[in-house]
């Protein structure tokens, strides 16, 4: 994306599992950035140690990787149902867990490695998350126009380690995830501000401080670490000079917001309770799903429902129609990272946060008695009318149809809570999810 195209679109999320007794959390890199370590706090990374590479696992076809996808909806729709509160505004990424996770359970084996994959819905066969979240990297890093997205992930071990080599290999040549070796002994909280300042890059400064105070201690063996960005502008812009003060139905109250206004055509769907729109971005690699519920406080009902096979169903009902769409302007970010810990074990996977019954020995050698002691997880979102001008009107232009309408446009009026997703339209795969409940708060 071009230097003089306008922001429409930002965020950004990270997860690491880390410190303990003997642990941290990895990260991936889908792809490369620049870093200027002059500008960095913390103490300079040691010399990486030599990776014995071999050859790169199949990647999937898209088929396949459309498959993983849809099978990872039932991790995403899980992860939201968990951590979304039914009368506030929420944002995650959970494709940013699930590969941040695929990272974990390429160290793991035995029933530790089956607890992730199960809590993934993702097949335990050895190897398989591994080439299923390589294959989602590689797609993610295509070229594009209309938006920027970045995954990346990075490896921050200790010194004293010395890590599995084959694991190494297969997170820096399947999950481009490179070790940066830290002494964090010696130098915990420089190595904790290290860590922050490298994601606060990797994000363009959208996440700050990502691993909190006491995160990292001297027990601490591994940090993993995956970072999501993306940035895009719709296919057809709104207009700024279309947008007017409205009332927004939030759950303690009307509130005014800031209501984007565009009539064109959409795909669009409706059952009983929910009506649905898909918003693309660029040439439409990319889209946001919005999901409003016909109740003024039906948001409850649809995130205590949502699933995998609702999620399928939505999506395959979808098609063209003339809508006439108001939106508000919304941003939304975490203050604090959420802690993943208790999510995760919820969610079955427990082996890998007690080192009595953790298996790590493909990450490292049993005597490290490496365990997970807790995951970080913080994303930001902020939606407006902006985009370039050019490519508004290029895509508008495009839209344009040959006749006039013959029928009036379906309404579709964001006044009340409502669902979205940010997912890629060849795979399914959702890389954002979220609801909006007051577009007034930040929080």
């Amino acid at each position: 994306m071009s230097t003089s195209r306008r922001r429409f679109l930002s965020g950004a999320l990270l997860t690491a599992a880390c410190t303990a007794a003997p642990t941290d959390a990895p990260k991936h890199q889908t792809q490369t950035q620049t870093q200027t370590r002059a500008e960095r706090p913390g103490p300079p990374p040691d010399p990486k140690p030599e990776v014995p590479m071999t050859e790169p696992l199949p990647p999937l076809s898209e088929e396949a990787i459309a498959d993983a996808s849809a099978a990872l909806h039932a991790f995403a729709t899980d992860f939201h149902r968990r951590t979304a509160a039914a009368d506030a505004n929420a944002i995650s990424s959970p494709m940013s867990v699930a590969l941040a996770l695929a990272m974990v359970h390429a160290g793991a084996r035995g029933e530790t490695a089956d607890e992730i994959a199960n809590a993934l819905h993702l097949p335990t066969a050895p190897g398989e998350v591994t080439r299923i979240a390589a294959s989602l990297l590689q797609r993610f890093a295509a070229p594009g126009e209309g938006y920027e997205l970045a995954v990346v992930d990075r490896l921050f071990g200790s010194q004293a380690v010395s890590f599995e080599p084959s694991y190494l290999a297969a997170m820096e040549r399947d999950l481009r995830a490179p070790l940066e070796t830290m002494d964090f002994a010696a130098a915990s909280e420089p190595s904790r501000a290290r860590i922050n300042a490298w994601v606060a890059e990797q994000t363009r400064d959208r996440i700050e401080d990502l691993l909190p105070p006491g995160s990292i201690t001297p027990a601490t063996k591994l940090v993993l670490t995956n970072a999501v960005y993306f940035k895009a502008s719709w296919m057809d812009p709104f207009y700024e000079s279309a947008t007017t003060t409205a009332t927004f139905h939030a759950p303690k109250g009307k509130v005014d917001a800031k209501m984007m206004q565009r009539t064109d055509f959409l795909r669009f769907a409706a059952d009983a309770d929910t009506q649905l729109v898909e918003l693309p971005y660029g040439q439409g690699d990319y889209a946001m799903t919005i999901a409003l519920p016909n109740a003024p406080d039906g948001l409850a009902a649809l995130t205590k429902t949502l699933d995998a096979a609702k999620w399928t169903q939505w999506i395959g009902a979808l098609s063209h129609e003339r809508v006439a769409l108001s939106l508000p302007k919304f941003k939304i970010e975490m203050p604090e990272p959420m802690r993943l810990r208790k999510l995760c074990e919820a969610m079955g996977m427990q082996r890998m946060f007690d080192y009595t019954r953790a298996d790590f020995t493909a990450m490292a050698p049993a005597a490290e008695q490496i365990e997970i002691a807790e995951g970080f997880h913080k994303a930001f979102i902020e939606v407006d009318e902006k985009g370039t001008e050019a490519a508004a009107a290029t895509a508008f232009t495009a839209r344009a149809g040959s006749a006039m309408p013959t029928e009036p446009p379906k309404p579709f009026v964001c006044d009340r809570p409502f669902a979205f997703a940010i997912r890629d339209t060849k795979t399914g795969a959702i890389l954002f999810l979220g609801q909006v409940a007051d577009p007034t708060a930040t929080a």
